[in-house]
């Protein structure tokens, strides 16, 4: 805060002694102040193609009258300066009483003088201009001469330079503290909203539809109030300039173009805002148009997405992106009916700016465009719905959101993988809800499990449906079944196959099959090892958990063969080996065959 008074101060103070340290010599001289207040008329004379029919006469920035006949040869400018600037000199000539100006005639000529000093020449060309005689208009231009003189010379008296000094200190301290004021009530209107915040500043809702929460709204606030301050500091900074130059005559000149241009440009902004009334109502007519169309389709639209109203062939859920198409369809119609009658609709520029913004788009907008109209498509195929389990490539997971540009996944981890339009388009959706939502029939999972031939098939297949009704979202009906899939060299593939309602569920539910299928068999003393590890496992124990075996469980000893079996001798000792209790299912013999002995 300090800072910006700092700095408003050193501007309003460097201004001001800018202006009070200016002199004549400094200063412009009648000439360039004749010249400078004229550029406008005289640039839009030039711009129209036709010679000016008067030019001013200016002394310190204000016209005393306007020149609208030649004399000789000069033309009306350079006749026009030429009188200013004998006007100029013979205000500056203190030595010139002004008792002295006098009209005199020579030549057919009415000239008005100071002393000996000529300062216009009048024929009857300038009367009749006027619709005055020369006498008439002699005498009124010296009166008015006389006037700007005695006023040019007052104005450079130290009276009145005190004078307008003390104004323009006046001006400045009046301009300071409205600048103080402001950037002390600003800051603390904002730390008024920013505790307003949740309370007395509410959000914006429709119906139950939050439309500007409380913070936006704040915050919304705050930046206007911003732009506000800003705005005025701005127009303190602009309008203190040409005021405290007001007060000074050589500064006057400034002030005065500084305020035509401003005039010129609000009357050309008003009228030219009067002549585009017109197109503002068509403007406004059509907005008012389209929005009572889309009042009138939405309802309609609504009820198909509620199921309230129903259309042959027309599903809900294609409700809301058809709305959306005719929504984006109507306004975009409506904007190529109004913009015709936008300002400048016609000119080069606007016409330049359009084919720049055409060519960036076309260039820019294939890969948008291609996954804007796969979108459409995946849209009314009904290739998924929001929520529904699917899996693309090696994504799989829930519908989180779908756009028209692209479609975001939720896995299973938790992470959003988001994949353009127009890759899901050319690649296999494969979606796990469809034939639930659609036709209500359930999702068919499948498991697969390889067990030795010694295990009775029947057995398996009763176990393994056991499995399948004692897990979690597996219907009984359809009840499970199962398949043998394959018959191998030495072990048998059985394909337990489960329907289910819940496929966004489908990791738990394999999870649970997965775990019933261990106790299941556990509980039936029968290992799910490979037959390969059951041949060769002599001495080790069983692979089921010790709560399924019994207590006098042991195991088997290692099985050797007798060197008697080699050399054909008989080294059996006659001792009858331990018998030990084999798990179902393992490929290790219960049975002792003739000359091997268990240790």
């Amino acid at each position: 805060m300090k800072k910006t008074w700092r700095s408003f101060l050193a501007f309003i103070l460097i201004a001001f002694i800018a202006v009070i340290t200016a002199s004549p010599a400094t200063s412009q001289t009648p000439s360039a102040a004749s010249d400078s207040s004229s550029t406008p008329t005289q640039n839009i004379e030039d711009r129209s193609g036709e010679k000016p029919t008067e030019f001013p006469v200016i002394i310190d920035g204000k016209t005393l009258f306007v020149i609208r006949e030649t004399l000789g040869l000069s033309s009306l400018e350079e006749r026009a300066k030429a009188i200013a600037s004998s006007i100029q000199k013979v205000a500056a000539d203190e030595s010139i009483a002004l008792n002295t100006l006098q009209s005199v005639e020579e030549n057919g000529l009415t000239i008005i003088k100071a002393g000996q000093t000529p300062l216009i020449s009048l024929a009857d060309a300038d009367a009749r201009s006027t619709h005055r005689s020369r006498q008439e208009l002699s005498q009124e231009y010296q009166e008015t001469i006389t006037s700007a003189i005695a006023q040019y010379r007052e104005q450079r008296t130290s009276q009145y330079l005190f004078r307008a000094a003390f104004y323009a200190g006046m001006v400045s301290i009046a301009f300071l503290l409205v600048g103080i004021v402001l950037n002390y009530t600003f800051p603390r209107i904002v730390d008024r909203l920013n505790s307003w915040r949740h309370t007395i500043l509410p959000s914006i809702r429709l119906q139950h539809f939050e439309l500007i929460s409380s913070d936006r709204l704040a915050d919304m606030s705050i930046g206007l109030l911003q732009t506000v301050r800003s705005l005025l500091n701005l127009g303190i900074a602009v309008l203190y300039v040409p005021i405290v130059c007001q007060f000074f005559p050589w500064t006057r000149p400034v002030s005065n173009l500084f305020w035509k241009y401003l005039r010129s440009a609000a009357n050309l902004a008003w009228g030219e805002f009067v002549k585009y009334l017109p197109n503002l109502f068509s403007v406004a007519l059509v907005i008012i148009v389209t929005s009572y169309i889309l009042r009138f389709i939405k309802p309609i639209f609504d009820g198909l997405a509620k199921g309230t109203i129903s259309l042959p062939g027309f599903y809900p859920d294609w409700a809301t992106p058809t709305y959306r198409i005719l929504e984006i369809g109507i306004i975009a119609l409506a904007a190529v009916i109004i913009f015709p009658y936008l300002p400048g609709f016609g000119s080069p520029a606007f016409q330049s700016v359009s084919v720049f913004l055409g060519v960036i788009f076309s260039l820019g907008s294939s890969a948008a465009l291609a996954n804007a109209v796969a979108g459409i498509i995946l849209i009314y195929t009904r290739a998924f719905q929001i929520g529904d389990r699917v899996k693309v490539g090696d994504t799989l997971g829930d519908i989180e959101e779908k756009l028209l540009l692209v479609t975001r996944i939720r896995t299973s981890y938790n992470v959003i993988v988001t994949i353009p339009n127009a890759s899901l388009l050319s690649s296999n959706i494969i979606n796990y809800s469809a034939t639930i939502r659609d036709t209500g029939i359930p999702l068919i999972l499948s498991v697969s499990v390889t067990l030795s031939y010694q295990i009775p098939w029947r057995q398996v297949h009763q176990i393994l449906i056991e499995a399948a009704l004692a897990t979690p979202n597996v219907l009984d009906d359809p009840p499970p079944f199962v398949h043998q899939t394959n018959l191998g060299n030495s072990w048998v593939t059985y394909e337990l196959k489960v329907h289910t309602d819940r496929p966004n569920g489908m990791a738990g539910l394999y999870s649970g099959l997965y775990q019933n299928i261990q106790d299941k068999f556990s509980e039936a003393g029968i290992e799910i090892v490979a037959p390969q590890y059951s041949a060769v496992r002599d001495g080790n124990a069983s692979t089921l958990p010790e709560e399924y075996l019994s207590p006098d469980y042991q195991p088997s000893g290692f099985q050797l063969h007798p060197l008697g079996n080699l050399f054909q001798i008989d080294l059996n000792l006659g001792s009858q080996p331990k018998r030990t209790r084999q798990p179902t299912g393992s490929n290790s013999s219960d049975k002792m065959s003739n000359g091997q002995s268990t240790y």
